[in-house]
C-alpha cells in the first residue's frame, strides 16, 4: 500500500469538487469518536520513521468528519 490520502468533497450542482485534499505518503489514520463526534485523523507525511503505531494521537495532520455535517480541518495536538 502506497500510504497516499486523497478526500474530494463534492456539491451536487457542481462539477469541480468544493474540497479536493491529497496526502502522500500518510504514515497513518485513526478513527476517533468522542464528545467532538466521530471522525478520522490522518497523520502528516514524514512525522515517523515507520508506520504510525496508533498506541498517541499523531501531532498533526487533517481530520474527516461526515456526521452531522462534511469538515475537513487541520488538526494539532
Amino acid at each position: 500500500m502506497s500510504g497516499d490520502v486523497a478526500v474530494a468533497v463534492y456539491c451536487s450542482t457542481q462539477s469541480q469538487p468544493v474540497v479536493n485534499l491529497s496526502l502522500l505518503d500518510c504514515p497513518g489514520a485513526r478513527v476517533v469518536n468522542d464528545k467532538r463526534g466521530r471522525f478520522i485523523e490522518f497523520a502528516a507525511a514524514n512525522l515517523f520513521t515507520g508506520r504510525f503505531d496508533n498506541t498517541a494521537p499523531a501531532p498533526y495532520g487533517f481530520r474527516v468528519q461526515v456526521d452531522p455535517f462534511v469538515q475537513v480541518s487541520p488538526y494539532s495536538y
